[in-house]
């Protein structure tokens, strides 16, 4: 099957861009870009319990934790915490750790509904993982 498409000459200038700078055949680089675009998840297209598992996903920390827990970064690397200060942080960390974890779970579901990988999820969904869980 064929399809002629009209191209804005914006569209067209990046295309043939890319195209130059991939040293690929801009037709081919077309359908390839294409194809992945319609490969991607649709996150835009939410059912109600999908919805629902995004907005689980955004569950964080109380600023006011957040801000605590940050200063009690900061006494900790001046070398200047006190041991209530120690646990307060450990609890603190506690409840981050155990979010993550919650939020990983989550993610896999939504994933899975999708049936796409969790890597993949995280990437359309556009979310920030630390490097070190």
């Amino acid at each position: 099957m064929s399809i002629t498409l009209q191209l804005t000459s914006e569209i067209e200038s990046l295309l043939l861009a890319e195209a130059g700078r991939t040293s690929s055949d801009a037709s081919a680089l077309a359908q390839e870009l294409l194809l992945k675009s319609l490969q991607k998840p649709d996150v835009a297209c939410l059912t109600a319990e999908e919805d629902d598992l995004v907005r689980a996903i955004n569950i964080g920390l109380p600023v006011a934790a957040m801000n605590r827990y940050e200063a009690l970064i900061k006494k900790r690397q001046s070398e200047q915490l006190s041991e209530a200060e120690r646990e307060e942080l450990s609890r603190i960390t506690d409840a981050m750790e155990s979010l993550m974890v919650g939020r990983l779970q989550v993610i896999a579901k939504l994933a899975k509904s999708r049936g796409i990988g969790v890597e993949e999820m995280v990437a359309a969904l556009e979310i920030y993982l630390p490097d070190v869980l």
